[in-house]
């Protein structure tokens, strides 16, 4: 009998699960959702900033 093991990559932002891979998958597919979500976080900083200025 054998164990078998997934492994797994959660990646969280402001204590919110953003990216979740498991099993095979390719590092620059994962690190490519998680800069995706990086710049959607900051581009709505920078909307929030913009209307805080106005």
């Amino acid at each position: 009998m054998g164990v078998f093991t997934v492994p797994t990559v959660r990646f969280y932002m402001d204590g919110k699960l953003a990216v979740d891979e498991s099993g095979y998958f390719s590092l620059d597919r994962m690190l490519d959702r998680m800069e995706r979500y990086l710049k959607i976080l900051s581009d709505g900083a920078d909307c929030r900033d913009a209307a805080r200025d106005e």
